[in-house]
């Protein structure tokens, strides 16, 4: 809402009512009670009442459109999204369980959305964004992200912390580590100049930052050691077969940041 408002842009905020069942069950010698379809929307419809009316009071000037529709709830998130700027879901909270953490419906609709999507941590939806850090590694989803997370910054005054993670994929002295590891730093130092660079170039400040690490790890811990109040990620970076279901690195950035996180794909 909040970023809605700052962009002056409409909010929709979308209720899905799950599809009926094919059939009911119940214990043996029970009554079947089978509810109409309206008496199962009743629910919804009040639940997008409650959050539109909370959310006018709020933001009074705030333009939402409410929608309230029926069918499998990612499937029907990501067809409101079509015409959308960005698409913002929810996230349970930290753990392990990547499943259970993000949700199936969130899941899906981050793997599979056509725009840009907002993964929100409980507790983290009312915190101004005062402080963006953007992943880059020189792919097309990372240029996209850069981009998206200039755009943002500007808009929301934010300071704009642009990082990249490297490391040398192993260290046995066989490997030639001695040699290797200068030479590739040298690299991921050259990359980052020119992310900075480009950033400049855009009219924008920001602060680069070379990390070494595992590209996730590296980005969630610079993430929180600058006190980041919102991530930016391409959907796909530079790695291998990693990156086919949407990317590693944009998985597990969105599953344990402690803020929220904005994946952006090479075409947004």
């Amino acid at each position: 809402a909040r970023v809605a408002w700052r962009h002056g842009a409409v909010l929709g905020v979308v209720a899905v009512v799950p599809p009926p069942s094919a059939e009911v069950v119940a214990p043996v010698g029970l009554p079947v009670t089978v509810l109409e379809p309206e008496q199962v929307r009743i629910p919804y419809r009040e639940l997008l009442d409650r959050t539109v009316s909370r959310l006018r009071d709020a933001t009074p000037d705030l333009v939402i459109a409410p929608v309230l529709v029926e069918g499998p709830a990612a499937e029907e998130l990501l067809t409101a999204s079509l015409d959308a700027d960005l698409l913002v879901v929810g996230r349970s909270g930290r753990s392990q369980a990547v499943s259970v953490l993000l949700g199936s419906v969130t899941r899906s609709v981050l793997h599979h959305a056509k725009v840009p999507v907002a993964v929100v941590p409980i507790g983290c939806g009312e915190r101004p964004v005062e402080t963006i850090v953007v992943g880059v590694d020189a792919s097309a989803g990372s240029t996209a992200a850069r981009d998206w997370a200039i755009a943002e910054a500007r808009n929301a005054g934010s300071a704009l912390h642009v990082v990249h993670a490297w490391r040398y994929p192993y260290l046995g002295i066989r490997a030639g580590a001695g040699e290797l590891v200068p030479l590739i730093y040298e690299d991921a130092k050259h990359l980052l100049d020119d992310e900075v660079a480009a950033v400049e170039r855009q009219g924008m400040t920001c602060t680069g930052h070379l990390v070494e690490h595992v590209e996730s790890t590296g980005l969630l811990e610079s993430a929180e050691s600058l006190g980041a109040d919102l991530i930016v990620v391409g959907s796909r970076g530079r790695g291998g077969f990693a990156s086919l279901l949407l990317g590693s690195v944009s998985t597990v950035v969105a599953t344990h940041a402690p803020c929220p996180v904005v994946v952006v794909r090479p075409t947004d």
